[in-house]
């Protein structure tokens, strides 16, 4: 039975009090890496430190126990030998491959050792040979292996208990139920803990920035040098380090913004991390795929979507679940000035997902995939209705005859106080049949509309 203890229970409580959305799920289940002390306890503090973000069970294991494999998005909560829990974690992606081609950037994200392959397989092959053998069983480098990427979404130092006395209260009043061995008067308990209780800070607001551009599920052009760009306070160091084993810092400029350039490897089909830190802010960025990366603007033709396709009621078909093909859209914000940040979210294509696709960029997308065989990225950019140049650079579009003045026009377009903004704002309304096929143009006023 995986009772909580009172550790497992104080760090849940603080976690549910900072992210209440998950006041109403049952508390996960807690466990410990490796099979002896000093192992488990440095796995635990790597964890805690956001350095280890992937473990490794074989799927025979799975199979052995009879325990449900693990779903993206599942909690479970990492203690040290002793059952001191030390964070929360969430699963973020799951592959299943053979031991012989888990390649180097799992071993990277395992964190353990010097973040080697040869270390990985070094350490792996005595652990699965020794769990293996308790139970009959034989190793060798084609059994298949659970590659399990996680995040760290919460850690013993983030809480912070009101006293001494309360944490001390807390942990008398726990452990007493805890020698019942009652599930049911545990979970009683831990809701009465919750209620008298408010032990947790806030979450803390990142003084670091990155683009949205760059998120979760996102995919980055293979390859290539790919840039990395933000803010955060004027004069700070940031580092960026990269599961397939790079790393690469700078730093930020007087209005404390910066850019990183990174290289990219060639596709290589693994969900990679890519972590942000400045001081004591990290940003991680979980399943990023190495592929090709397009834009998709245009106008209603582009921004049409799958779910205005002639072919709509198939899309819950699973036919359309690829995890190698994603899409954001950029949301629709119009302005006359360049902006540094949008709102949108990278998608992973599914069945789920897909109706919100572009149906142009979805399709071109796939006959990319299927020629190319590689994970496809669209930045769905698109505004039915907008003229070319609306997407052109001023800059350029100067130099085209008939633009020749289009940024003093837009000066004057944005002035309230010319005679042409002033005429629309006291002329509101404007009778068209009046001045069809007539020499001079008449309007309506406001007042006089009805």
């Amino acid at each position: 039975m995986n009772l909580p203890n009172p550790s497992v229970l104080n760090l849940w409580e603080c976690f549910v009090r900072q992210y209440p959305k998950y006041r109403n799920i049952s508390i996960p289940k807690h466990f410990y890496f490796c099979d002896n002390e000093q192992d488990a306890n440095t796995c635990a503090e790597l964890v805690e430190k956001k350095i280890k973000q992937a473990t490794a069970p074989s799927v025979w294991w799975y199979e052995y126990h009879n325990e449900p494999m693990p779903k993206v998005g599942d909690l479970f909560i990492v203690t040290d030998w002793h059952g001191e829990a030390k964070a929360i974690i969430e699963i973020t992606a799951l592959e299943q491959v053979r031991f012989k081609d888990v390649g180097e950037a799992f071993a990277y994200a395992e964190g353990e050792g010097d973040k080697s392959l040869a270390y990985w397989r070094n350490v792996h092959t005595d652990y699965y040979t020794r769990e293996m053998e308790k139970a009959g069983a034989h190793f060798n480098e084609n059994i298949l292996i659970s590659c399990e990427y996680f995040q760290t979404v919460f850690t013993k130092d983030t809480k912070d208990m009101t006293s001494s006395k309360t944490t001390n209260f807390i942990d008398m009043m726990t452990k007493y139920f805890y020698r019942l061995n009652d599930p049911i008067t545990m979970n009683k308990l831990f809701f009465i803990l919750l209620i008298i209780f408010n032990s947790c800070n806030k979450e803390k607001e990142l003084n670091l920035v990155v683009n949205n551009l760059f998120q979760d599920n996102m995919v980055v052009q293979h390859n290539s040098i790919t840039p990395i760009w933000g803010s955060v306070h004027p004069n700070k160091r940031v580092e960026i380090q990269i599961s397939w084993g790079d790393k690469y810092e700078t730093i930020s400029d007087s209005s404390g913004n910066w850019r990183i350039n990174i290289k990219t490897p060639k596709v290589d089909n693994i969900p990679h991390i890519i972590k942000v830190q400045s001081s004591n802010d990290e940003i991680l960025f979980k399943n990023v795929l190495l592929g090709e990366v397009w834009l998709a603007s245009g106008q209603s033709n582009m921004q049409w979507k799958m779910r205005q396709a002639e072919n709509k009621d198939e899309l819950s078909s699973p036919i359309y679940n690829n995890n190698e093909i994603r899409m954001i859209n950029v949301d629709r914000n119009l302005s006359l000035k360049p902006l540094s940040k949008f709102s949108g979210e990278w998608q992973v294509c599914s069945s789920e997902t897909v109706s919100d696709f572009s149906a142009v960029g979805y399709f071109f997308a796939k006959k990319l995939y299927d020629e190319l065989k590689i994970p496809i990225g669209i930045i769905n950019s698109s505004v039915g209705g907008t003229p070319a140049e609306s997407w052109a650079n001023v800059n350029n579009l100067e130099k085209v005859e008939g633009f020749e003045n289009l940024r003093e026009r837009l000066k004057m377009s944005n002035d309230p106080n010319t005679d042409y903004n002033r005429w629309l704002e006291e002329h509101l309304f404007i009778d068209r049949l009046e001045f069809i096929n007539k020499d001079e143009i008449k309007y309506v006023d406001e007042k006089n509309k009805i």
